[in-house]
């Protein structure tokens, strides 16, 4: 496996190079020691594995060719990163593993011999932090079980009136509800709202009925 070296650091990667000479089917076939310089020399050398700095992925021009041009390339971050941050990187596909600037040499080489046949690896305290974090997003998007009724009708194109009275409430309440749950979600529209959900599995899609292979929601224009 062909292996790139994109660190900032030059003391760590002159370590690193030293690690990666006592990985078998790995190959140092370059480095660079700036983000602007990844995409031109990842099209250049063609590597199977990017030895990665995590902060790195936070523009929005490696990641947009990473996607575009190297769709089967993976990634080992390596370095410090917070959990909240790691856990955005590590839902890119090409993201295979992530180790920590305190692990051993050994561990890092496990890590590169795993991923360089086809596996992942994550320390179980990052898998520990990934799930915190998780957890937290998940709790602060729980929706009330009023506020999950109401998206459903909502995804249904349901008007502000007809859930009202679907309900048994108000069309302020209605509308109180909406507030709430544009907030929760992160969203400023009924139509975003609708995708959310829908994108997120919040809410129950209708099954077809006889035999169709279309959702029968309401015939109706969602409004913005």
């Amino acid at each position: 496996m062909n292996v790139l070296m994109a660190h900032s650091c030059p003391l760590l990667r002159a370590e690193l190079r030293s690690i990666l000479t006592r990985v078998h089917d790995v190959v140092l076939i370059g480095e660079v020691d700036t983000a602007d310089c990844l995409p031109s020399l990842c099209w250049r050398l063609c590597p199977d594995m990017v030895l990665l700095e995590p902060e790195w992925l936070d523009s929005t021009a490696i990641r947009t060719y990473l996607d575009d041009h190297l769709p089967c390339l993976r990634i080992l971050l390596f370095g410090n990163s917070d959990a909240i941050a790691l856990s955005q990187y590590v839902s890119s596909a090409y993201v295979a593993g992530y180790i920590p600037f305190d692990v051993e040499p050994d561990t890092l080489v496990q890590a590169l011999c795993t991923i360089a046949h086809g596996g992942t690896w994550f320390t179980e305290d990052t898998i520990a932090q990934l799930r915190a974090v998780n957890t937290e997003e998940r709790a602060e998007h729980a929706l009330s079980k009023r506020e999950e009724e109401v998206l459903q009708l909502l995804v249904r194109c349901y008007s502000n009136q007809e859930i009202a009275a679907i309900l048994g409430i108000s069309d302020k309440t209605v509308a109180k509800y909406l507030g709430s749950l544009y907030s929760k979600l992160g969203v400023d529209s009924r139509l975003a709202a609708a995708i959310y959900a829908v994108q997120h599995s919040l809410v129950e899609l209708p099954k077809p009925s006889n035999g169709s292979n279309t959702t029968p929601f309401k015939r109706r224009k969602m409004s913005q």
